[in-house]
């Protein structure tokens, strides 16, 4: 994947323009407010399902992991419905790692 993306990066230097435009909106919202809802989010993608897992992972009860999920969910716009939904943040969070975003 990362050998896709820097031949793209060379034949197109506006790469950041493939990340999902939820997910933006998400990393602008935690810039803005000093929160931290994309590693909640790289969480989530990672343990589809798995709540009590990611809540683990976080280090925060269940029911503030539904909490955030629930403001992730209002900021991108997006409800997680969809095995499209997963692979297009996943593939975003991937190219926002590349970029060293986050």
């Amino acid at each position: 994947l990362y050998q896709l993306l820097e031949s793209y990066e060379k034949e197109n230097s506006q790469i950041r323009y493939l990340i999902q435009p939820g997910l933006m909106k998400l990393y602008l919202y935690d810039k803005e407010h000093g929160t931290d809802f994309i590693h909640t989010m790289t969480e989530f993608l990672k343990h589809p399902g798995q709540p009590s897992m990611i809540a683990q992972n976080l280090h925060i009860h269940k029911n503030t992991l539904l909490y955030r999920m629930g403001k992730v969910k209002q900021i991108t716009g997006c409800e997680f419905l969809e095995g499209e939904e997963y692979m297009n943040y996943n593939l975003s969070m991937r190219i926002m790692k590349y970029l060293h975003m986050i």
